[in-house]
């Protein structure tokens, strides 16, 4: 993993990453959060990076032909991809949580768009995910935007990013949380989670551009 040189100043995609993620740790303390708003909030998380992928997927640089064919038809798998997991992950994580959890409004027992915006609305998760939003938005305009990350990468390596990054943050994520459930769920634990949590998605983040950036190092070397 890249380590962060404390003497030069932080990545801006590393500052927007970590404030976003500090939010839920307040959400703890001063809005009496638990488990289930901080893992619903980590699957929504992952519908956006999903969505942040497909978006990166229209920018590749590809050496293929017809270029557009091949970018509609890797949208297509990747989206499909994208939209069944956010679908297997809401039905076998976030439902049965969902009816174990006693801190829960009564809610419906499907998951729809009406279910996920009373979720939304009673925990006071709109803030918390628009930041989410910004955050991911931001390093996808700096890093794959603005620093050209597009020119180095295939839709292949894209979505496979974005798939283990998610699984390395929600996996954990979502053990945890049901470990925490029995032990009536102590803000001192809760926010381990938290933290924990903030520390596997800053890792990604950085192994995840490290990547890129050796690539890019290899290609001059080359030259």
């Amino acid at each position: 993993m890249r380590t962060v040189d404390l003497a030069k100043p932080l990545p801006p995609s590393v500052v927007a990453l970590v404030i976003a993620n500090l939010i839920p740790l307040y959400g703890v303390y001063a809005w009496g959060w638990r488990v289930f708003p901080i893992i619903v909030l980590s699957w929504l998380e992952n519908c956006i990076i999903g969505t942040y992928m497909l978006l990166k997927v229209l920018f590749v640089s590809s050496a293929r032909r017809p270029k557009w064919l091949y970018k509609l038809l890797t949208f297509i798998v990747c989206g499909a991809s994208v939209a069944g997991i956010a679908a297997g992950d809401g039905l076998m994580v976030i439902l049965p949580l969902y009816a174990f959890c006693t801190d829960v409004p009564v809610l419906s027992d499907r998951l729809t768009i009406s279910f996920i915006l009373q979720v939304l609305t009673h925990y006071q998760l709109t803030l918390p995910l628009l930041a989410l939003v910004a955050s991911h938005g931001f390093s996808m305009l700096w890093n794959y935007l603005v620093k050209g990350e597009f020119r180095r990468v295939s839709a292949r390596q894209l979505s496979a990013s974005a798939l283990q990054r998610a699984s390395r943050m929600h996996i954990p994520l979502v053990v945890g949380g049901w470990i925490l459930i029995p032990l009536n769920e102590p803000k001192t634990l809760l926010t381990v989670l938290v933290v924990s949590k903030i520390w596997m998605d800053l890792r990604a983040h950085l192994c995840e551009h490290a990547q890129l950036d050796k690539a890019k190092q290899q290609a001059s070397h080359s030259i």
